[in-house]
């Protein structure tokens, strides 16, 4: 049995439990760096877009996940070791980043472009590279 299918086959609370914190810990980081431009979301511009395309493909792959079966091979070995070293990576970029460059991360919203890796790796972690 491999890891992936043990997931498809758990009761469904169980799987809805494990996506909800996929989903928290793949935006809780970056809530920061969005804050400022939560007051824009609704508004027609580029800068909107660096939170709609997020929450957007969050959402995408959250259907994805939860409503067709995966099984796809156990990989838990390479999934570790990618999606480790792309969290700490990302994450040390933005600890380190605000601080050493606070006008392209904070001001100009760059922090915001590490989102999508962010979630590529916490997708690795918990889903496994398959699901990518």
């Amino acid at each position: 049995m491999t890891k992936n299918s043990a997931i498809s086959r758990t009761p469904r609370h169980s799987l809805t439990g494990f996506w909800i914190l996929w989903v928290g810990l793949c935006t809780a980081p970056l809530l920061a760096y969005a804050s400022p431009l939560w007051q824009n979301i609704l508004a027609d511009t580029p800068i909107a877009d660096l939170i709609w395309i997020p929450i957007l493909a969050i959402g995408w792959a959250s259907w994805n996940l939860l409503a067709v079966p995966f099984e796809g091979p156990d990989d838990s070995e390479l999934d570790a070791i990618l999606g480790i070293s792309l969290a700490a990576i990302t994450g040390l970029a933005l600890v380190v980043g605000p601080a050493r460059w606070p006008t392209a991360f904070v001001f100009d919203h760059a922090g915001l472009l590490l989102w999508p890796l962010w979630i590529l790796a916490m997708t690795w972690l918990f889903w496994g590279i398959g699901a990518s």
